[in-house]
């Protein structure tokens, strides 16, 4: 840029300061009709700061009807070009029709907005291929499309799958990572800056190939619908949902009861997991209704409690406390609690669960971390407590009893039971390189126990105690 346009473009923020921030230049350009969300101003002073230096190569995972596609696709190739019109723009995603739709939104604000001060060439303004009248432009392509003529300075993928048909296709997935390596890559200037947006669908879609096959490369902006734990990129607390003014807390939880935690965990936590599961298959587990639940709580051959201790009311680990039961060869989870809680709720909740289930009288407590303390505490006020050392790595011990899971002896109620068993199977299943793993800690520990140690017995059937699930707030 010479010293001419130079100290144009500086009078001109000066004059405009709107026009230094993305955020702020889309709200001022929309007149205020587009209102940037917490989340779309982090990213976009990200993303901004990135373009500026040039060479940037950013992923950013984010779900669906968050307003991603809006502030990736339209306002960010518009700030651009309106910043430099003498680069060049391409947009890929899923189809043409979907990537042109976004080119002619961009062609638009710089033919009628009049804030935008980059022109267009009238005679070359098609919509999926259009030009600056100072050189630079926008191409849009669908998955698949060839691009030619000049390469791009800034190329943009927004949501390369289009739903889960495509997204669990092999041979699709394999279509769009050939097409952005022969393709899209081929077309990049020197300094060219990529920007991937995409909601995850699979563990082996873009976003993960790109992640496991270029490590440390990609800059990787992760945005789950409900913050997980400390290490949120805005600072959430755990549960607080990303965009309430689009999605409230309350209205994720009915989609996620909608969908399933399967299709939950990769749509909208951006986790997905392998359809069949990880070290434990999703299909070894066996699931059981109420009337199973009634025959067991009647005539189980043996009841243990099984306790992994972690509290820390603002940590990322929870207490699990798990009630399993025995009969003949087939082991069942009945009940389970799980929260953040500290050392006196701990002991409140290991003796209501007690009281609860009468029968279950052994009480395996891990003796680590916290297990010490409250073994300590109920030793002499609750019978049956037994420090259980934990042997080997958690993966060791998950592997030690997968066989046991895997030859369908181990049942895990349905949701018609308690509405938490979909998610403590996605915990296992997506084992170790889940979000958690409290509730894998707890029913290793049972499984162990009854599987290695069994204890039949003719302790009396519980009959106290109406079924309840102390996390119905959360997961409904």
């Amino acid at each position: 840029m010479s010293y001419n346009k130079r100290a144009i473009a500086k009078k001109l923020l000066t004059r405009e300061p709107w026009r230094f921030r993305l955020w702020d230049y889309a709200s001022h350009v929309s007149d205020g009709a587009w209102i940037p969300y917490n989340w779309s101003k982090f990213l976009a002073w990200e993303i901004q700061k990135a373009l500026h230096k040039g060479g940037a190569r950013i992923l950013v995972n984010a779900p669906p009807q968050h307003g991603k596609s809006e502030l990736i696709s339209h306002w960010l190739p518009t700030w651009y070009l309106d910043t430099y019109p003498t680069k060049r723009v391409i947009l890929g995603s899923y189809g043409d029709d979907f990537s042109s739709t976004w080119g002619y939104k961009v062609r638009g604000e710089f033919f009628h907005n009049k804030h935008c001060i980059t022109k267009v060439v009238k005679d070359k303004s098609r919509a999926n291929d259009w030009q600056t009248t100072a050189g630079g432009g926008m191409r849009s392509v669908g998955v698949g499309g060839s691009i030619t003529g000049r390469g791009g300075d800034l190329i943009v993928i927004d949501d390369p799958h289009k739903d889960w048909e495509e997204a669990l296709s092999p041979t699709y997935r394999r279509k769009v990572i050939d097409w952005f390596k022969a393709t899209l890559y081929t077309r990049k200037s020197e300094t060219a800056s990529f920007i991937i947006i995409q909601t995850r669908w699979h563990e082996e879609d873009l976003t993960g190939t790109l992640l496991k096959e270029f490590p440390g490369t990609w800059t990787h902006y992760n945005f789950p619908a409900l913050a997980e734990g400390p290490d949120d990129l805005l600072g959430r607390e755990e549960g607080e949902a990303l965009c309430v003014r689009q999605h409230t807390k309350e209205s994720l939880l009915e989609t996620k009861r909608i969908l399933g935690s399967y299709k939950f965990a990769g749509l909208y936590q951006q986790r997905p997991a392998p359809a069949e599961g990880g070290m434990v298959q999703r299909a070894w587990f066996q699931r059981f209704g109420m009337d199973t639940f009634n025959e067991i709580r009647r005539s189980a051959d043996e009841w243990l409690q099984a306790w992994d201790l972690t509290f820390s009311p603002t940590g990322t680990s929870y207490v699990v406390g798990q009630v399993w039961a025995r009969k003949g060869a087939n082991l069942f989870l009945m009940d389970q609690f799980r929260n953040k809680i500290d050392f006196p709720d701990t002991i409140k909740q290991i003796e209501a669960m007690s009281r609860k289930w009468p029968s279950a009288i052994t009480k395996a407590i891990e003796d680590k971390a916290n297990g010490p303390a409250v073994i300590a505490t109920l030793k002499n006020s609750l019978g049956g407590i037994i420090p259980v050392s934990p042997r080997g790595s958690k993966e060791a011990r998950l592997a030690a009893v997968s066989g046991l899971i895997e030859a369908g002896n181990v049942y895990i109620p349905d949701n018609s039971v308690y509405s938490w068993a979909g998610d403590m199977i996605e915990e296992v299943v997506t084992f170790p390189s889940g979000a958690n793993d409290d509730q894998v800690d707890a029913m290793t520990m049972a499984l162990d126990r009854l599987y290695k140690d069994p204890n039949i017995t003719n302790f009396a059937i519980p009959s106290a105690g109406v079924r309840t699930n102390e996390w119905s707030s959360i997961y409904g």
